[in-house]
């Protein structure tokens, strides 16, 4: 047998053993998975994170490709859980998979948390090159205090008779308890009262939990009712977090403050009491006359 006969014979055997991979290939093979990030932005305000997944090769049959998630964030509790499997429809040589942030009431800090997903061996496929991916999760609560406006005019006239009424709450969720403080910027004018029984109780403490933070509070205003012709003057009720507060996200968030108005009832005068006068026509007899002012 010649040289130029063996080496076609062998050149013919290599064309049908790469004929027989290409249509194994196409026909037989597992397709390849592989993820991709298209939009990797999220927040509690609305906006979605966007991955998606493609295979390679054969797509004639529907496929489930089994996913991992891992990350700061939580499935179920940062964003809705989306199963731990992506499924592609026959046909489709690439899906998407959304992860929905779900918008809590927690001051979870300025640092976004992460959504990491990672494709998972499975059975009808193999792993491409780019197995994982990241998005993260933007918070939209901010810690702080909630005033209401006053309930109506501080009058000196009023006294500790009719007081009026402001109300506190927190803007969001705790992680532990918050205590409050209220004062008044001139305690001259008005004071505050958290206890709502009847009179002024010198009471300035509120506490908040996890279970009631977002129910208005309220706390009492008292007018300061001097014997001075002062006018009207102004004073702002303040509401300030206990610098211990168990609550770490609530310490040192700004003080609240609402204004308000001390209506004056004095006025400035003379005041001449009844006299009487003795009037002497002689030296011997007295007259008696009343003056009225």
């Amino acid at each position: 047998m010649s040289t130029e006969r063996t080496g076609s014979r062998v050149m013919t055997g290599v064309r049908c053993l790469l004929a027989l991979v290409l249509v194994g290939m196409a026909y037989g093979a597992e397709p390849r998975v592989a993820i991709a990030l298209v939009d990797g932005v999220a927040s509690e305000s609305g906006d979605t994170a966007l991955f998606r997944l493609t295979r390679s090769g054969d797509a004639d049959s529907a496929l489930s490709v089994d996913i991992a998630l891992s990350g700061s964030a939580v499935a179920g509790n940062d964003y809705q859980d989306p199963g731990a499997t992506v499924a592609f429809a026959a046909g489709v040589h690439s899906t998407d998979l959304l992860i929905r942030p779900l918008d809590d009431r927690l001051d979870e800090g300025d640092t976004p948390e992460t959504v990491i997903v990672e494709l998972q061996a499975g059975s009808g496929y193999i792993l491409g090159d780019t197995r994982s991916a990241m998005a993260s999760i933007a918070d939209n609560d901010t810690a702080g205090l909630v005033l209401g406006e006053l309930s109506g005019p501080t009058r000196e006239a009023d006294g500790s008779a009719t007081p009026q009424t402001v109300t506190v709450a927190l803007s969001c969720q705790p992680s532990d308890d918050v205590v409050v403080n209220l004062d008044s910027s001139d305690a001259s004018e008005a004071v505050v009262d958290t206890d709502l029984d009847a009179g002024y109780q010198q009471e300035t403490t509120l506490f908040f939990t996890a279970g009631n933070w977002s129910t208005p509070q309220s706390v009492q205003v008292f007018a300061v009712d001097d014997d001075y012709d002062d006018g009207n003057v102004p004073f702002r009720i303040r509401a300030s977090v206990a610098s211990d507060a168990p609550a770490i996200e609530y310490r040192g968030v700004p003080v609240a403050s609402i204004g308000g108005t001390c209506e004056d009832d004095d006025t400035a005068g003379v005041v001449v009491p009844q006299a009487t006068i003795v009037v002497h026509e002689d030296a011997h007899e007295d007259a008696t006359y009343a003056n009225h002012f």
